[in-house]
């Protein structure tokens, strides 16, 4: 009798336990086999304590998967700081549901709806996730739609890959502005006819165009012979002004080979084979952005900057250059190309400002550069002979880089020849009142 008391008070469920008696089963939590008495008595048990499993009514299913979806679809959605891991915990928010499910059924008997919200969630992901997909590619498209025709197709990919929207309506950014321009064309033009004219300026514009482009160059505009061209913008390049004079080099260099098989074609007149590129470059802060009216727009900029770098093409006629640029261009450039082979020219005031700026000749592998460097040194000796005022050494330095001027045998005039005629005015007038050694220019 002493057995049984340790059944006072219990409830015993009694059944058959052999499998030859073909009474066990597996269940939902037993893979393997197990009694079925099992079962009476996980039923007991769950009556007498009261443990029924609680499903989640409709309501609250119905919150439950507009909140997760929305949730996640908003991680999805963001662009901001931290793109990456919004993405990343749009997808674990979806995983920590799953665990919350589990933890709610196995410690509350809690039964929370788990296909319809993850459903939700992961269409809510992949759905967002092809229409960011589709509204890349259209901006892709539209940007290369937009500025294909102006910039480069590897600036262009940049542009796209770095997701920044070109810089429109008038940003002000440091640039540097490339003006080039065809010496003589007016002459040139009246010689010859307008279809061969048109095919010699195509086939000269497209050259000039893709030494641009290969350095970055964001081209403004054709006027007729004339190039204007910006660096730096819409996509911000930090050594746009090496850029500019690497450009510039190949538009020289490019121009001489087309002037050698023109030669080798028979070209006529003798002014195509004279042609020659004037260019000149400037760098400083100017606006850029959308010009114009609500009707017509160009893509452009301006700007005191702009308006330099202008007269810095113009005025290399002046002194029989053919790339002219500005000390700032010169400073910057050389931070990034240290060897590129310049001389020092003067020091002017262009005609509408009132600032003085020190000018520049910028060579390329078209001339002979040993001797061009020979002739920098004597030029630039008599250069600062001549900021002091003293004539007589300044002529004696300007007559030895004469003969070595890398443009005697085709520039009307050469800058030793210039400033040798302007020492001996001075000696023969006298030195200017307060002089300064700046050049003040009578034209644009």
């Amino acid at each position: 009798m002493a057995w049984f008391k340790r059944f006072k008070g219990k409830v015993v469920f009694v059944g058959p336990v052999d499998p030859q008696l073909k009474d066990i089963a597996p269940t939902p939590f037993n893979r393997e086999p197990v009694p079925k008495v099992g079962l009476h008595a996980n039923l007991y048990r769950t009556v007498h304590d009261e443990a029924y499993v609680v499903h989640a009514t409709n309501v609250q299913s119905v919150w439950i998967l507009v909140l997760l979806a929305s949730a996640v679809a908003l991680l999805s959605l963001w662009n901001g700081v931290g793109e990456k891991f919004t993405r990343f915990a749009s997808v674990a928010l979806v995983v920590l549901y799953g665990l919350i499910v589990w933890l709610a059924f196995t410690q509350w008997n809690y039964v929370l709806p788990v296909v319809a919200p993850v459903g939700a969630s992961l269409t809510a992901f992949l759905g967002l996730l092809l229409i960011k997909l589709g509204i890349e590619e259209y901006e892709r498209r539209r940007i290369k739609n937009l500025f294909g025709a102006y910039v480069s197709p590897e600036l262009v990919d940049e542009m796209v890959d770095a997701q920044r929207e070109p810089e429109l309506g008038g940003t002000e950014a440091e640039i540097s502005a490339l003006f080039s321009d065809v010496e003589g064309f007016s002459t040139l033009s009246e010689q010859l006819p307008a279809n061969e004219l048109g095919a010699l300026m195509n086939e000269y514009l497209g050259a000039m165009t893709e030494a641009i482009q290969s350095q970055g160059g964001t081209l403004d505009k054709y006027i007729g012979d004339a190039i204007v061209t910006m660096f730096g913008m819409p996509l911000p390049l930090p050594d746009h002004a090496s850029r500019a004079c690497l450009s510039a080099q190949r538009m020289q260099e490019c121009h001489a080979e087309l002037r050698k098989k023109w030669a080798a074609a028979g070209r006529q007149p003798d002014s195509i084979l004279n042609m020659r590129t004037r260019i000149g470059i400037n760098t400083g802060m100017a606006v850029i952005g959308n010009m114009g009216s609500h009707v017509r727009f160009n893509y452009t900029m301006m700007g005191d900057s702009v308006n330099l770098a202008a007269r810095c093409e113009s005025g290399a006629k002046v002194y029989g250059v053919y790339t002219m640029i500005t000390q700032v261009v010169l400073l910057a450039a050389k931070q990034v190309t240290p060897d590129l082979p310049t001389r020092k020219l003067d020091r002017i005031i262009v005609q509408g400002r009132t600032q003085a700026v020190e000018i520049y000749e910028l060579w390329d592998r078209s001339v002979d550069l040993g001797e061009a460097m020979q002739c920098a040194s004597h030029y630039e000796a008599g250069l600062a002979e001549y900021f002091k005022g003293n004539w007589s050494a300044a002529l004696e330095s300007f007559s030895a880089s004469l003969a070595l001027e890398p443009g005697r045998y085709f520039a009307p005039i050469t800058p030793s020849k210039l400033m040798t005629e302007r020492c001996q005015k001075f000696q023969r007038e006298g030195t200017p009142e307060n002089w300064d050694g700046v050049y003040r220019m009578k034209t644009k």
